[in-house]
């Protein structure tokens, strides 16, 4: 299919360097340090609000969590609808589950901690709050709650946006330990890319949730924000994305599997490719 051609080969060059950053990041396997990981998959939104599920997101999270416990980690957190986990059903990725469980690593982690956070699901933007964006807007991840916006406010009631996510992870830093994030959604894009039955964009319409993004928003060229180094912030951070702040981010089905009776086989295309880099590695 012309998509998967076109994204697997730009995903090559990008993957075939996870071996490499891993080892980078984590100084020795994961077996040998104290790993937390934490994997979150929201499919089931609202749809009364014009919010689509996903099918993807809890097969990502049950093929992170099998190539993370291959790799020796112990200590593997997870937020997702419609998924088992240690014998029950995982708690709901709710917005404040989302931001409690990354508070708690923070509380958890120390200098030996290595984290792993990954994030599949819905993906957008809406108006900048806090004014460092150069083109006026936020890019935001949808939590199982996410609500329409109230008219004139251009904000998404529960979303978890990129600022507060990155004190989020900051906070985890702090204390010594190190980072690997992997985001898996669409941040923003347009429908022109090629798509099939087969493919699924991760990627809600602002306008759907009642935000607009014109004329006001679109800020004349400046130079670019450029965030402040942390150079109070010990821990080390690499963080994977499956779509720039432009782009659309593909969920994929890979056929059903007769033989094991399984008839969901959607996953994000970046997820499943990176785990099998980390498989293979």
């Amino acid at each position: 299919m012309a998509l998967s051609t076109l994204h697997f080969a730009a995903l090559k060059s990008i993957l075939a360097m996870v071996g490499a950053l891993w080892l980078g990041l984590t100084c020795a396997n994961a077996e040998e340090r104290n790993t937390i990981a934490l994997l979150i998959g929201v499919s089931d939104y609202d749809n009364e609000i014009g919010l689509s599920d996903l099918r993807g997101p809890a097969n990502d999270v049950r093929l992170m969590r099998d190539v993370l416990s291959e790799r020796g980690v112990g200590d593997i957190r997870v937020l997702a609808d419609g998924v088992e986990h240690e014998g029950q059903a995982a708690p709901l990725p709710t917005r404040a589950a989302i931001l409690g469980a990354i508070e708690q690593i923070a509380r958890d982690a120390d200098d030996d901690t290595l984290v792993i956070i990954t994030m599949s699901g819905h993906g957008t933007q809406q108006r900048d709050i806090s004014g460092d964006e150069a083109d006026g807007r936020d890019e935001v991840f949808l939590p199982a709650d996410t609500a329409r916006s109230e008219p004139g406010s251009g904000v998404i009631p529960n979303a978890i946006i990129d600022d507060e996510l990155g004190d989020a992870v900051r906070a985890i830093r702090r204390k010594g330990a190190d980072v690997w994030l992997v985001v898996d959604s669409c941040h923003s894009g347009s429908a022109l890319r090629a798509g099939g039955t087969r493919t699924a964009a991760r990627f809600v319409d602002p306008n759907q949730l009642g935000v607009s993004l014109r004329g006001q928003l679109d800020r004349p060229s400046k130079d670019p924000f450029i965030a402040p180094e942390d150079e109070d912030v010990p821990g080390g951070l690499m963080a994977f994305y499956s779509a720039q702040s432009d782009e659309l981010a593909r969920e994929v089905d890979f056929a059903s599997d007769k033989e094991s009776g399984k008839t969901n086989n959607w996953y994000g295309l970046f997820t499943s490719r990176l785990a099998m880099r980390l498989r293979q590695g």
